[in-house]
């Protein structure tokens, strides 16, 4: 056991180490063999109180006692009040998250977990009774990372008897959970009768799965390079991580466009979609043949414009903002409600740099410059400034000596998709664009445009505003 643990780097440099410590057969194992194979002043068992059955009560005194026996200092973590859902994965992730915390103040560099082969034999039973794939079937690894806190599982070569010899050998006292017993539990019914008839049927089955879960990982490891590169080539034009090309995911395989699909919603920090959403996600985002395609996801909105995908979080884009709105497209199924009508924004420039808007209308920025794109500064003082939403109709010279041309062309031909063109503002001069957003200014020749000048920007709200990933990929 001592000679198992100290294979491993970290337990033979001296930095301290985190146990996560029930005070149960496997973790009292895992305790008395770190502090032997490490030394007992590297480490703090944390021992974590879900308050889920009264019989939980006693065990932090216990496991303080056996903490402190073995040399080792001792944190206990009490949890609130359970709220709704599954207790079991409450429970998980509330543990964890205390484990985190408590490594990152004890400054620690990583988290021991008394995880072993048969814990890992009955997590691939589990999820293949789940109809999982290759990331639930490969169960956990030796060593992981979770919210950049190293976890290691030492004990994954060893099987419960092993752990069970060695506790007796070395008179280690442990609690036994009554809640092990349950066998309503789907892990305790596997553990009690499946396992066992599985063991006879198959000697070393728990070890042998083990090792299977093993070479899942390394499948999953050389899927997630694939995925990664494929994401990387759908993202490398543009200039946001929530955006994809769907033309480079559609020239992939079927399982490498569900591939793709699974890193990206993984590297927004999105849960992994069941099969019949992830079916819906390709045939709304990759494979439809019409301009626009919605999926909603955990709140988040993924949507498609000809053969742009986007990610939107919830309230990245409130559907309220003081910017007058054209008439509602609803019933085609393809953009959002129209905003609410609530008026222009009118104001006066006094020479400020920026102008806050309010809400969702970002800022007005004004900035020093020459040429077509800038106007008289003291006319622009002078003047009574109206801030609305587009309209269709309304048009734009975009080059001097060029044509006027509606909002609406030039929006279709710069791909802005329809559900973000009502919240780009547009600011107007006697009822006449001066700019419009996200194009720039007009360049008819009746403005006035001798210095000192000033060129405008429209500003978006926030980093994450989704007209701000737009403004950066489209290259209007």
């Amino acid at each position: 056991m001592r000679r198992l643990l100290q294979a491993h780097s970290l337990l033979r440099s001296d930095r301290p180490l985190v146990i996560a410590f029930s005070g149960g057969l496997d973790s009292t194992v895992l305790l008395h063999a770190a502090a032997a194979a490490a030394g007992a002043q590297r480490l703090l068992a944390v021992h974590v109180h879900h308050r889920l059955q009264a019989a939980a009560d006693g065990w932090p005194a216990h496991c303080e006692r056996i903490a402190r026996e073995a040399g080792a200092a001792y944190h206990c973590v009490r949890l609130g009040t359970r709220r709704r859902g599954n207790v079991e994965d409450w429970a998980r992730r509330q543990r964890y998250a205390a484990l985190l915390e408590a490594a990152r103040r004890f400054g620690a560099a990583a988290v021991l977990t008394a995880h072993h082969a048969d814990d890992q034999a009955e997590t691939v039973l589990l999820q293949l009774g789940r109809g999982a794939g290759v990331d639930g079937l490969s169960a956990v690894a030796q060593a992981s990372t979770l919210e950049g806190t190293l976890l290691l599982r030492p004990l994954l070569a060893l099987q419960r008897v092993d752990l069970k010899r060695y506790a007796q050998a070395t008179r280690l006292e442990w609690i036994d959970d009554p809640t092990n017993s349950d066998l309503n539990r789907r892990r305790n019914l596997l553990r009690e009768r499946v396992m066992p008839a599985l063991e006879h049927a198959i000697p070393g089955f728990a070890l042998k799965a083990s090792e299977a879960a093993r070479h899942l990982q390394q499948v999953r490891e050389l899927l997630d390079e694939v995925a990664a590169a494929d994401l990387g080539a759908a993202q490398r034009e543009l200039a946001a991580q929530r955006q994809l090309d769907r033309r480079a995911i559609a020239a992939l395989s079927p399982a490498r466009q569900a591939l793709v699909l699974r890193r990206w919603l993984a590297a927004l920090g999105l849960p992994m979609p069941a099969q019949a959403r992830l079916a819906q996600m390709l045939d709304q985002l990759v494979r439809g043949q019409g301009a626009y395609g919605r999926v909603e996801h955990h709140g988040w909105t993924l949507r498609r414009y000809r053969d742009r995908i986007e990610a939107v979080a919830p309230h990245a884009l409130s559907a309220a903002t003081d910017l007058p709105q054209p008439p509602s497209r609803r019933g085609r199924g393809r953009a959002d409600p129209a905003l609410p009508q609530t008026g222009s924004i009118r104001l006066r420039w006094r020479g400020e740099t920026e102008i806050a808007l309010g809400g969702d209308a970002g800022r007005l920025r004004f900035t020093p410059a020459r040429g077509p794109d800038a106007v008289n500064a003291e006319w622009l003082r002078n003047q009574d400034l109206e801030l609305v939403a587009p309209r269709a109709t309304l048009s734009l010279r975009t080059r001097p000596r060029g044509r006027s041309r509606t909002l609406k062309n030039l929006h279709q031909e710069a791909g802005v998709p329809a559900w973000l063109r009502p919240a780009f503002p547009v600011l107007q001069v006697g009822g006449q664009v001066l700019y419009a957003a996200p194009f720039g200014a007009d360049h008819g020749a009746h403005w006035p445009r001798q210095p000192p000048a000033v060129a405008i920007e429209w500003v978006p709200p926030t980093a994450d505003d989704p007209r701000r990933a737009w403004l950066a990929a489209a290259a209007v």
